[in-house]
């Protein structure tokens, strides 16, 4: 791990299906990426992937906004593979991963750089208004494409998205 990525916290201890070299990818990216504006992500989980996005933001006094309504995915639902009961709230009646985003973001010391929008990428797509650098290279994902999809003159020219 890169000591510069968070002194607070090792991104690995975080729940998440991220692996370090992809994290060590996205902090690198971001670390550039950050110079120019502000870093979006679309779809945090638990935050693992927010904690190495947002050291680099913060290395840079960046910002990173982090898009996800983190009620789960499909696979994230109780009976399938990927259930986590932990991450199941049982007033609601459903899974919420934010209590345990927002505690990511505490112990790694990244409240004021990280900030948490709950909803769905196409709700936030369509009041976005701040222009996007996304990372050069790779194929669309079909996050990249909500954005894109929203507001394409938003896009800083000669950018490609990027997963």
């Amino acid at each position: 791990m890169h000591t510069s990525v968070n002194s607070l916290m090792d991104p690995v201890r975080v729940k998440g299906f991220l692996d370090e070299a992809e994290g060590l990818r996205l902090y690198d990216i971001a670390l550039s990426a950050s110079k120019m504006g502000p870093c979006l992500e679309i779809g945090s989980y638990c935050g693992k992937s927010a904690v190495y996005i947002g050291a680099a933001c913060r290395t840079n006094g960046g910002t990173l906004f982090s898009i996800d309504h983190h009620t789960g995915s499909e696979e994230q639902q109780p009976g399938e593979l990927y259930f986590d009961p932990e991450l199941y709230d049982h007033d609601a009646g459903r899974i919420d991963t934010f209590p345990t985003f927002r505690k990511t973001l505490a112990l790694a010391g990244l409240e004021d750089t990280v900030v948490p929008i709950v909803c769905r990428s196409l709700t936030a797509a369509r009041s976005w208004t701040i222009p996007l650098k996304l990372a050069p290279g790779g194929p669309e994902t079909r996050c990249a494409q909500t954005v894109r999809a929203a507001d394409p003159p938003r896009r800083l020219s000669g950018t490609k998205t990027h997963r």
